[in-house]
């Protein structure tokens, strides 16, 4: 079974990269700020969400934890 990842690649899918392949279980929202070339992501199996930079191949930023509020 292949781990999780968030990568990118050109528009024919060739040149992929991996953005963030470390401490993912579900990822399932992803956000880009092409400003400040940063990639924001949630992860369902964690609860948490981050951030990496775009043409970084490392963690940058630590993740967040989502505190879930039932009302």
């Amino acid at each position: 079974m292949q781990s999780p990842y968030i990568a990118r690649t050109f528009g024919d899918g060739t040149n992929m990269t991996k953005i963030r392949k470390y401490e993912l279980g579900w990822p399932n929202g992803l956000s880009i700020d092409f400003h400040t070339d940063r990639l924001f992501w949630v992860d369902a199996y964690f609860d948490r969400q981050g951030l990496s930079l775009m043409f970084s191949f490392f963690k940058q930023i630590p993740s967040i934890h989502i505190a879930l509020v039932q009302l």
